[in-house]
């Protein structure tokens, strides 16, 4: 399916009916990457993933990051959707932190999966270094190594071929220059004056996203809550996605019942 934002096509999916779910994937990925969760909330739910400007089937790699809640937004009333919840992993956490804060009769709660939203001087430099690694000349076969390595989630095969199969068609110079961007901002004030319910969840194995970062977002927001995932990196939907399943129904039906 596909709405146009201005002059932009924005590809996305919509199944199941129920209250709504609507999951944002991280810099790089695609409505692809949840696979696992539309199967299961289409069940009860009605589940949207998007694919952002600029990444999958989506048009708009001039669109910058401080724009994606209004193309977000766009989609909602597209849709006649006064409200949902958003699940994000990392940047698509920061996409529907910025929806929530402009435009907060929109957002019944927010997930926020292994994400920050500023980075530490010491923890730029590092994470500036890796991206880096995309100007060379290999089909970004450095830079996968490096961020698999750091996401935790060499053990799990699968995922690492699918990483490593995205390349060949992920627009490298648009999520390097996304993440240059995503580098200088600072959302700490947005979450300060959130109303929502928040869950965090952080895989344990995940250095690209330390721990200090989710502690930080916890304690920042009123309504919040951190889930820790054992056996999991950066990726904890691929991971061990039946578990992450549960722990998304759970915040749901707590929020619902209140």
């Amino acid at each position: 399916m596909r709405f146009s934002y201005g002059s932009n096509s924005i590809y996305y999916q919509k199944e199941g009916q129920g209250p709504v779910l609507l999951f944002l994937h991280g810099l790089g990925g695609n409505s692809s990457n949840w696979i696992y969760q539309r199967k299961y909330f289409q069940n009860h739910r009605t589940v949207i993933s998007v694919d952002l400007p600029g990444h999958g089937q989506s048009e708009g790699s001039h669109i910058r990051f401080h724009e994606y809640w209004e193309v977000i937004a766009s989609l909602l009333e597209h849709l006649n959707i006064s409200s949902c919840t958003i699940c994000g992993l990392s940047k698509g956490a920061r996409v529907g932190l910025d929806l929530a804060f402009y435009r907060p009769e929109m957002i019944d709660g927010l997930i926020m999966v292994n994400s920050f939203v500023r980075l530490r001087s010491d923890d730029r430099v590092a994470r500036m270094n890796i991206y880096g690694l995309l100007d060379l000349d290999d089909g970004g076969e450095q830079w996968s190594d490096v961020l698999l390595r750091e996401m935790g989630v060499l053990e799990y095969p699968a995922i690492v071929r699918g990483f490593k199969h995205s390349l060949k068609t992920m627009n490298r110079k648009h999520v390097q220059q996304l993440f240059y961007e995503l580098a200088d901002v600072d959302q700490r004030d947005k979450l300060e004056r959130l109303n929502c319910p928040v869950l965090v969840i952080r895989g344990v194995h995940d250095h690209f996203v330390p721990e200090f970062y989710a502690n930080e977002i916890n304690h920042l927001v009123k309504q919040s809550e951190i889930v820790v995932m054992e056996h999991c990196g950066h990726l904890p939907y691929l991971e061990k996605s039946a578990d992450f399943n549960h722990i998304v129904d759970a915040f749901l039906l707590r929020r619902e019942g209140d």
